[in-house]
């Protein structure tokens, strides 16, 4: 029933502070129905903070000015005709050769350590490797056009290399203040200098 109303995640046997109460499974074909209609209602006032919460997270762009201590990761850009942006999660791409070479699922273990903001994760999946995208299991695809929904026909290189490049830092980071944005800056430099040890404990574990 979890799955059925989560899009085929369910809830984790032991949450942590900072991480998604909910882990994927794909073992039944789900719809996302989260949302209660008490979520909905409070919902609505969240609206009123909305442009104050956007502002503050225009500290962000703090971060774009530290390239020193953000040696080997870079945030995601916007184009030049953009005259604002809003922030959501913050989506650096890394230099795994500035990080020795270390794996994303590494570097996004070693930063969720150090981090009080909340989770750092790699990004998801290409579809055609998600545990959560499976139509082929799903009797409402018919099955004259199941051939047309094998995720195992598509490839997706720009997707499979964000996965292996870029991380998400969760999204109550950028509601800090530009004291925090440095703060950011200082564990990423932290973990990179000190990625060649988090290696050889990989390698040795």
């Amino acid at each position: 029933m979890e799955q059925l109303c989560a899009d085929e995640r369910r809830y984790v046997a032991q949450p942590r502070i900072g991480h998604l109460d909910l882990e994927e499974v794909g073992a039944v074909r789900g719809r996302n129905y989260c949302l209660s209609e008490f979520h909905a209602a409070l919902l609505p006032d969240g609206l009123d903070r909305l442009d104050e919460e956007n502002e503050a997270r225009s500290n962000v762009r703090r971060l774009e000015q530290l390239p020193v201590r953000c040696e080997g990761a870079r945030l995601q850009g916007a184009p030049d005709q953009h005259d604002g942006r809003t922030f959501y999660h913050l989506y650096p791409h890394i230099d795994l050769d500035a990080f020795s070479g270390v794996d994303i699922d590494h570097v996004a273990a070693a930063l969720s350590a150090e981090f009080v903001w909340g989770a750092v994760e790699p990004v998801d999946q290409p579809l055609n490797r998600s545990t959560l995208y499976n139509p082929l299991q799903s009797p409402r695809t018919l099955k004259n056009a199941r051939n047309l929904f094998d995720p195992s026909r598509f490839d997706l290189p720009a997707a499979a290399q964000g996965r292996r490049t870029c991380l998400t830092i969760s999204h109550r980071a950028p509601l800090g203040d530009p004291r925090d944005m440095e703060d950011i800056a200082e564990v990423v430099d932290k973990v990179r200098r000190h990625a060649g040890e988090h290696l050889r404990e990989a390698a040795s574990a």
